[in-house]
């Protein structure tokens, strides 16, 4: 009985590491699907329209704006796009897919 105890200890020991390397595995998404890939561009894309639109000066039609400071707000929003990691990205654009 002692042996048999050992072998299944060790089958469920085995089985549980598989089953943990296939978790961790299935926690990056990878596909090659070409309609994915291009609604997750789209979806970047509107993301940062929209945070660049927002950040402009809001309100009537004639506000005046310098050049560098429009320059200055848009190279901030492309800056703070650009220094979020690659998990935050991938986070979002599956929980906005």
């Amino acid at each position: 009985i002692s042996k048999t105890t050992e072998v299944v200890e060790s089958l469920a020991r085995d089985t549980r590491n598989k089953i943990e390397e296939f978790i961790a595995r299935e926690q990056i998404p990878y596909t090659q699907n070409h309609y994915l890939f291009e609604n997750v561009s789209k979806l970047r894309s509107q993301r940062l329209m929209d945070e660049v639109l927002s950040s402009l000066p809001q309100g009537a039609s004639d506000v005046n704006v310098h050049p560098s400071v429009l320059a200055s707000t848009v190279k901030n929003v492309f800056q703070r796009n650009q220094e979020r990691s690659v998990d935050e990205h991938m986070a979002e654009e599956m929980q906005n897919a």
